[in-house]
């Protein structure tokens, strides 16, 4: 990750995380992502040239890295995998789970609306909405992901 800084020449530069810390938050006028789905750091990617459930991926890896220090009790997602791949959901299912894992210090409360199986099968709780007539229901399921799809 690179900050981008506002320059005297009204350019944007690049500053690592190790450059000097006495520059001020209005001097910074945004975040630069390379990224890598691969072993190689030699392949690394700019946000341009990543398939749509790469970005998903990489958007989820911020949102949930960002609030180490101070996680949120709360996350709603809506279809969150819609653009994955079969491996990808996976990951992110994997993903979401040890963000709500009581094990985890502070586990958050996540609530995800998905038409897949894999975050399904990482969920307690799994409930169907539908509509009828112009009317909205919702009903708990039980018995797990088998009965959702």
């Amino acid at each position: 990750m690179k900050l981008l800084r506002r320059s005297h020449t009204e350019e944007d530069s690049e500053d690592t995380d190790s450059t000097t810390s006495s520059m001020t938050e209005d001097e910074y006028v945004g975040v630069a992502l390379e990224v890598t789905f691969s072993r190689s750091r030699s392949r690394m990617k700019r946000m341009y040239e990543l398939s749509g459930g790469q970005k998903t991926v990489v958007a989820v890896a911020l949102l949930f890295a960002m609030p180490k220090t101070e996680q949120p009790p709360f996350y709603l997602f809506d279809e969150i995998d819609a653009a994955l791949d079969p491996q990808y959901r996976e990951a992110v299912a994997r993903l979401v789970a040890s963000v709500a894992n009581p094990e985890s210090g502070a586990p958050a409360q996540v609530i995800c609306t998905t038409f897949h199986s894999e975050l399904c099968q990482v969920a307690d709780r799994h409930y169907r909405v539908s509509i009828n007539d112009c009317s909205s229901s919702v009903a708990v399921i039980n018995g797990g992901c088998q009965h959702l799809l």
